[in-house]
């Protein structure tokens, strides 16, 4: 396992290293397989436990599902959706997706268009969903980052296509402006974001890519502008933010009051203050204040080391689309969860965000699942030669 972590870290590199590297990298890899699974079931635990308790705890937090215990019932069936989505996307090659990137890209900018109108979709929360059959509304901008890290990978595979790269550059903004059109700052600070590190891990020429994103700032400072809302939100977190959103600081107030071992399950105070998205948004302040700081750092680790492990596996990726896709989902996860942490903590004001595998949620926790799943199937794909040549898929690790 220590050479896994050299491959993250840049010190070994297999692709560059003789006979005996391989042969140490190829065992070492066993250990991505069950280090991943390990991550994303203790993650899910915390959060189906943390969900149970809101459920209860708060009946109100659970309005328009019927009972309290329905909150928990439909985390517990995304949870098992989503396992299954994952076991199956784990035993599929990874370069079967590659010719879905066009088709995955068609169908998320129809449903991000199709959301804005009024007879398909409406607001909830003040962000505009869908109104597809069953319990909960569909956000289409869950979507948007699976669809613009498999477009983007499969584009920017194509070495020395610049044209590629300009027609991924193309979609990342229509994408960007129609989930700000919903309007969901966060999902698009993430998406844009995201697909930022991809390109420059890609190895784009840094001064055209910063200037892309130089007049999406421009936009999205036009668009604060036009709001008057929002604007006196963002003026008073930064200015002035006890007076004006004194409700901002209780997730903060919530994890300081949690100390090390928190106060018990169902013994929050504060869940009433931000519902409904105790179990969602906040639920990492619900964390530190019933299951204390001990909790929050140990699922922070679990996301750490879920990432890096992802990281590791995708740098010796077999393919160049293989590397780039790894690094795209693995930087989705790693932008949400800095997001949902920085906005709990009061130093971004935007719109919260889910916490990967932890809040609850049924088609963005399904689709990150999912995603894993694909990590997964590059673990089992990377097994090199001593010539770095691939050698193709590898025989699963136990």
């Amino acid at each position: 396992m220590r050479q896994l972590f050299q491959v993250l870290s840049g010190a070994n590199n297999p692709l560059e290293s003789g006979p005996a590297a391989w042969d140490n990298f190829n065992k070492s890899m066993k250990w991505s397989l069950p280090i991943i699974w390990v991550c994303v079931v203790g993650l899910l635990g915390i959060g189906l436990v943390m969900v149970g308790s809101i459920g209860y705890t708060w009946p109100a937090v659970a309005q328009g599902l019927g009972r309290p215990t329905q909150l928990v019932t439909h985390h517990s069936a995304a949870i098992a959706v989503g396992l299954v989505i994952m076991f199956l996307m784990a035993r599929v090659d990874y370069r079967m997706l590659r010719p879905l990137a066009p088709l995955g890209a068609v169908i998320t900018l129809v449903l991000l268009v199709l959301v804005l109108l009024p007879a398909f979709g409406g607001k909830v929360h003040g962000t505009r969903c869908l109104f597809l059959p069953g319990p909960l509304p569909f956000r289409p901008s869950v979507l948007a980052g699976a669809a613009v890290v498999l477009l983007l990978a499969s584009v920017l595979a194509r070495s020395g296509s610049k044209q590629w790269v300009m027609v991924g550059l193309m979609f990342v903004t229509i994408i960007g402006m129609l989930v700000l059109a919903e309007p969901d700052f966060s999902a698009a600070f993430i998406i844009a974001l995201t697909a930022l590190v991809v390109l420059l891990l890609a190895g784009q020429q840094h001064a055209w890519v910063l200037a892309a994103y130089g007049t999406g700032v421009v936009v999205f400072a036009c668009l604060l502008l036009q709001n008057p809302s929002r604007l006196r939100r963002f003026l008073a977190f930064f200015l002035d933010g006890h007076s004006h959103a004194t409700s901002y600081w209780l997730p903060v107030e919530a994890i300081k009051s949690g100390g090390w071992l928190g106060l018990g399950l169902g013994q929050s105070t504060t869940i009433q203050y931000y519902r409904p998205e105790a179990a969602s948004d906040f639920i990492t302040a619900v964390i530190g204040e019933e299951l204390g700081w001990f909790a929050l750092l140990v699922m922070a680790l679990l996301l750490v080391l879920l990432v890096g492990v992802g990281f590791a596996v995708s740098r010796c990726a077999p393919d160049r689309f293989g590397r780039l896709l790894g690094y795209g989902i693995c930087t989705l996860i790693a932008v949400q969860a800095l997001v949902h942490f920085a906005v709990v903590m009061q130093l971004l004001s935007i719109r919260g965000v889910a916490l990967p595998f932890v809040s609850h949620g049924g088609p963005g926790l399904i689709v990150l699942l999912g995603l894993v799943g694909v990590l997964l199937n590059l673990a089992r794909s990377t097994r090199v030669s001593a010539a770095g040549v691939a050698l193709g898929p590898a025989k699963p690790c136990g």
